[in-house]
């Protein structure tokens, strides 16, 4: 998680649900053949990293959960490639991202990013919004708070490779955001 903030707190990431047990059960999950390749201890619980079954796109992304020890979701982000952005396989990176949004926000939330996710449909364009700047590198971040949601995306250097990180966690102020407490026995 490279943009996790501090403190924690659990809400309902949209059709994902509360849990990483209920995340796994959609159909963005299934439909991009996510499966877990990596569990280390963070704080407050654990990060769990997932990638494509599919070898083409396999190291092209990844998608990290930060949960509780409880299985509950603090964070999501997905990591991708700028090669697999600005690359000849570019529909498939904007319709992973657009997709990540869509299940990942609560129904609540997606009007505040309406201009952008019509930008991302719209294949071939570059758009005008702070959201699709960074997608397409022009920008180097954005982050927005959209009620119930704080979502962050940035273009970073993730284990020596131009990436773009879209990070989507609890807004601390929102009433349904609940604070979750760091574990003590965390190795983070």
């Amino acid at each position: 998680m490279l943009l996790i903030v501090k403190p924690y707190f659990g809400y309902c990431f949209g059709s994902m649900g509360h849990t990483l047990a209920s995340a796994r059960a959609t159909e963005f999950f299934s439909w991009f053949h996510l499966e877990e390749t990596e569990r280390v201890p963070r704080d407050p619980g654990e990060l769990v990293r997932h990638r494509p079954s599919g070898e083409k796109f396999r190291t092209l992304c990844s998608l990290e959960a930060l949960t509780t020890a409880d299985d509950e979701l603090v964070s999501m982000e997905l990591v991708i490639q700028r090669s697999f952005v600005d690359g000849p396989d570019a529909p498939f990176a904007r319709d992973v991202v657009k997709s990540f949004l869509a299940a990942a926000l609560p129904d609540a939330c997606r009007h505040v990013l309406e201009d952008f996710m019509a930008e991302i449909t719209r294949f071939g364009g570059d758009g005008d919004t702070p959201g699709m700047k960074v997608f397409k590198g022009r920008q180097q971040s954005w982050s927005t708070l959209t009620g119930w949601s704080r979502l962050q995306m940035a273009n970073l250097t993730v284990e020596d490779v131009p990436s773009l990180v879209v990070n989507i966690s609890p807004n601390p102020e929102a009433p349904n955001a609940k604070p979750i407490p760091a574990n003590p026995h965390s190795l983070a």
